[in-house]
């Protein structure tokens, strides 16, 4: 019975000291749709758009990206290595295409991460070209509305989040939707960010910051 207590204490204690922290991550939030959504969703949103930064991006066609981190492949660590297993160990550090799909009138920014699938939030590669996050990039279930009014009979909002969620299963599949605002952004060619670089038989855009690693490497 005691071990039972002090086991309730302490995992009260612990989820006490992480909703605390959830709650100062959210006050401390610059996004400006942070009351739309849900706290742990604001939690996330601010982590992924904070890895947009790290992310490195070449354009490699009109509406499509290849975006990657290597930096996060790190080299496994083992003790008393006598067979130089570290250094001969392999890495296989992944690297993900976003592009642009269409349904009807709707434009969509598809990665191969699919983790807009999985979690109805943009991941930080979709971040790293929009440079923003839109109303319309997380899905409903992730808003503070949803909760409340979703399913009640006689509402204008329920009917609203309704209709959003069966426009979310029509647009299923086709990544994380946004405006053609948004669109005219990323097409588009800033020369403060990228630069055209040409190689044999291939033509791409490329990030200037990734130019500078790559010449830094190979100095």
């Amino acid at each position: 019975m005691m071990i039972n207590r002090t086991n309730q204490t302490r995992f009260s204690q612990l989820e006490f000291r992480e909703t605390r922290e959830l709650h100062k991550s959210v006050l401390a939030s610059k996004l400006t749709q942070k009351d739309l959504y849900t706290r742990k969703c604001v939690y996330l949103l601010n982590e992924l758009f904070d890895q947009r930064l790290k992310e490195k991006c070449v354009r490699t066609d009109h509406e499509t990206w290849l975006v990657w981190n290597f930096s996060k492949y790190k080299q496994p660590f083992f003790k008393n290595d006598t067979l130089s297993l570290t250094e001969q160990f392999p890495v296989f550090p992944n690297v993900y295409r976003v592009f642009v799909k269409r349904n009807a009138q709707q434009a969509f920014l598809s990665c191969s991460c699919l983790h807009y699938d999985r979690c109805g939030i943009p991941c930080s590669h979709v971040l790293a070209i929009t440079n923003v996050i839109e109303d319309t990039m997380v899905k409903v279930e992730h808003w503070k509305v949803y909760g409340v009014y979703f399913g009640i009979e006689k509402s204008p909002l329920s009917e609203a989040l309704m209709k959003g969620t069966s426009m979310q299963s029509f647009n299923e599949g086709f990544g994380t939707p946004i405006s053609d605002e948004c669109l005219q952004r990323c097409v588009e060619i800033p020369s403060e960010r990228y630069v055209c670089c040409i190689f044999p038989m291939h033509c791409c855009i490329i990030n200037t910051s990734t130019i500078q690693n790559i010449l830094l490497n190979r100095n």
